[in-house]
């Protein structure tokens, strides 16, 4: 009677839209995600975090360029893939927000000791997807070089550390032009228009080695 549709069995239940996937998105993009509290979460960093668990310590990823609205985790547990526990973070509620810690490269959950990280290349280009994952082996997690390296913008918006050029985003427009200076703006105008950093070579063929050992491993649970 009110318009929502409910499967037959389950009438407690409706169909939604979920959280909305987060990806890479150009630097000066009007998409991309500041956050609330980045200044604190870049000045309080830790000496190293990731895949060991800090608990309560952290700062809530909530953002202010889409008011209300944090990053949350999509899936209620993480997927089992291969030497991967996997999970999909995405835009929901602020009051749900995963809160993380940051030590200069590595963006950690607090909660569970996964790390931000893009797909297992480098090819840094607009619509990669971002992950969540937390290997079986602390380096494995903290794979040190590449697509686990991101800094935080002095704007608050998150950036791969070696494609300067992009930033985190999503397909939702934001307000980001409404809420940065002009200086602000100039500057990741100006950053949009950098070149992507190389991957070391030992970093690609250590890129060979997880993909092999990730298909070795392959399952879903």
């Amino acid at each position: 009677e009110d318009g929502t549709t409910s499967p037959v069995e389950n009438p407690n239940l409706a169909f939604g839209i979920g959280p909305v996937n987060l990806m890479l998105v150009s630097r000066n993009s009007p998409n991309r995600i500041i956050l609330k509290h980045g200044a604190k979460i870049k000045k309080s960093q830790h000496c190293q975090v990731g895949h060991t668990p800090t608990g309560g310590e952290g700062h809530s990823l909530e953002l202010i360029s889409h008011p209300g609205r944090g990053i949350v985790m999509q899936q209620i547990c993480a997927l089992n893939v291969g030497s991967f526990r996997l999970n999909f973070p995405g835009m929901g509620p602020a009051e749900k927000a995963i809160k993380v810690s940051y030590d200069g490269r590595i963006l950690a959950c607090a909660e569970t000791g996964a790390v931000f990280a893009l797909h297992f290349c480098d090819d840094y280009h607009v619509g990669t997807p971002l992950l969540v994952i937390r290997g079986n082996r602390k380096g494995t997690t903290r794979w040190k070089g590449s697509v686990g390296d991101f800094v935080i913008n002095e704007e608050g918006s998150i950036s791969p550390m070696h494609a300067p050029h992009l930033a985190l985003g999503c397909p939702t427009l934001g307000v980001v032009n409404d809420i940065i200076t002009a200086e602000e703006r100039k500057v990741a105008e100006n950053q949009a228009r950098l070149k992507p950093i190389p991957m070391a070579f030992r970093n690609k063929l250590r890129t060979f080695d997880l993909t092999l050992g990730f298909l070795a491993k392959f399952k879903v649970s």
